[in-house]
Parts: C-alpha cells; structure tokens; sequence
C-alpha cells in the first residue's frame, strides 16, 4: 500500500483523473500483509472506509476504533490517520475526496461544508447497518464501486457524493461554532513529523525532535508515544528504512551509500535495523523488488499481447 508524503506529513494523493480530486480503491488486504510502511498522516481530502469483509482497526489522532464487516468510518480532513492490520483476511472500499469538489458556491460552501470541516469536535464518525441513513451512505460507496468497474463515467459518482455529504450533514449530531484553534498536541505531534521528514538524513537527537514540537523530552516522547504508540527516535529509525526501500527500489547504490543518505552511521547499524523491522537483509529486499517486478513487466506484455491479438 504505502504512501507518498509532502514535507508537512501530509500525504500526496494520486487522483484517479488527475484533474478530478477523487481517490477510489477496492482493497484486497490479507491477514499477513506488513503494515511498516503505514504511517501516520493526514491530507486535505475526506474520507470514508467500508468495510464489506473481515476487520480493521483504524487510528484517527489518539483513538483507535474496530471496523468490522458492515461497517465504515468517516476522517474529516486534516486529521492524523492510518490503517492498522486485526490480523484477518479483509476487503474494504476506500473513498477519498477534496471538498472542492462539492464547491458549487460560496454559500454551499459556507453553509454546508465548512462547518463539517472546521468542526473540532468531529475528527470521525463510525457508520453501520442499523441505522436506516447509515445504510444509504453505506451503499452510496458500494454504488461507486460498481460504477468504476463497470466504467459508467463520473457525473454519477459526483452525484453520489453529493448525496453522501448531504446525509453527513442532515444526519450528525453538531452546532455551529466559531473555529477553533487546532488541538495543540496535534500541532505539536504535526511539527514533530515535519521536523523528521526535513532531517531524517541528519545526525538528530530526541531534544531536538522534541523542541520541534515545543515540548521538553520528557513531555515530548509521550506526547509521541501518545499519538503513534512509539518513540520519537523508533519512529526515525523506520522512517529512515522506509525511505531506503525507495532507494534499493529505485537505485542502484550500494548499501553503504543508501546508508548514509538515509541518516545511518554505517552500512552494518543500517543493515540491523533494517532486518529487525522487515525481517530481510537490504540486499534480499532488492532481490524482492526486482522479482515483483521482472514479473509484473512480464504480466503487462502479456496482458499488451493479448490486446492486440483481440
């Protein structure tokens, strides 16, 4: 799965339609499948989890909340995020989207969207079957499913968005408020991330993480541990192995070299803490990628050849 970050932590979605600002997936995840590359994060766009098979669990800020089949979640934008694996065989509907998209006018946007959106105190909402406009909303994503496999254009997915939004907003429990500041840990927790994206390449120490966030260390790490459930310097260490996949992946510099590019004091250390997080050696993990790939190039000529057969 994986993901792609801007320096501010907040993630770099690729919209299906570049122009479009909607993000659709089926998702396949098996019980087995290694979340180390699933990181806390957040983005500018909504959005909603179903789950139609097995379960989740799902982080938003410091909760953590169980998806079970038959249901789905709602992430308003903006907010710290990320999937965690209950070890089960799961299929689940991912639906992203930009609020833009629904900025018919400024009054809809005044008064239908912004105050969803700057409303502090809904971060997310859980959906189920048991209640009647749950269920719509429920079936709207499955609905946009089957309009993506079935290639039945977008003007119907954009409509079911509409229908969705409308549903959130009838329906969830909320006054209007004067915007809020940020939760402060948030920011904090924010900062800190920023801070490791812009340095993780660079000796860093625990002080100087948490001076980013304006905490001493004390205070700092468990604010850290809070959120992320682990410490400021574990965090850096699998941020530094998470961006030396890209470069096994993508290069062909030595393992020494990618150690010093990604922060490491040496070939060996790296080599360590790359086996204790992903259970391969640097170099297996190269062998890996370039397997799945060797074979997935041979499945696209295959699939190219058979087109042009037909």
């Amino acid at each position: 799965m994986g993901m792609n970050m801007r320096e501010d932590r907040s993630e770099i979605l690729l919209y299906d339609i570049p122009d479009n600002p909607i993000f659709f997936r089926n998702n396949e995840i098996p019980a087995c499948y290694d979340f180390h590359e699933e990181i806390l994060h957040w983005h500018d766009e909504v959005e909603f989890i179903y789950v139609y098979e097995g379960s989740v669990w799902y982080q938003v800020n410091d909760k953590n909340v169980l998806i079970n089949s038959g249901q789905g979640i709602f992430v308003n934008a903006r907010q710290l995020h990320v999937i965690k694996s209950n070890h089960q065989d799961t299929r689940l509907y991912c639906l992203i989207f930009h609020p833009t998209l629904l900025c018919a006018s400024s009054y809809i946007t005044k008064t239908y969207l912004l105050p969803v959106l700057e409303h502090t105190d809904f971060p997310y909402l859980l959906f189920s079957q048991e209640n009647d406009w749950e269920k719509l909303l429920l079936d709207d994503i499955a609905k946009i499913n089957s309009i993506y496999e079935n290639d039945q254009g977008n003007l119907q997915v954009i409509q079911l968005l509409f229908h969705i939004w409308q549903l959130l907003y009838e329906h969830i429990s909320w006054q209007k408020k004067e915007k809020i500041p940020e939760n402060e840990e948030l920011s904090s927790i924010k900062r800190m991330l920023d801070f490791i994206q812009n340095h993780y390449m660079e000796k860093i120490s625990l002080q100087e993480i948490c001076d980013a966030g304006g905490y001493g260390k004390t205070k700092g790490s468990a604010v850290f541990r809070k959120y992320l459930n682990t410490s400021p310097m574990e965090h850096l260490k699998m941020h530094r192995v998470i961006k030396s996949c890209q470069f096994l992946e993508e290069t062909n510099l030595s393992v020494t070299e990618i150690a010093t590019r990604c922060g490491f004091s040496d070939g060996s250390y790296y080599g360590k803490i790359f086996r204790s997080l992903t259970k391969m050696s640097p170099l297996d993990y190269r062998k890996k990628c370039k397997t799945l790939k060797e074979k997935n190039d041979v499945l696209q000529l295959n699939i190219s050849n058979l087109r042009e057969e037909l």
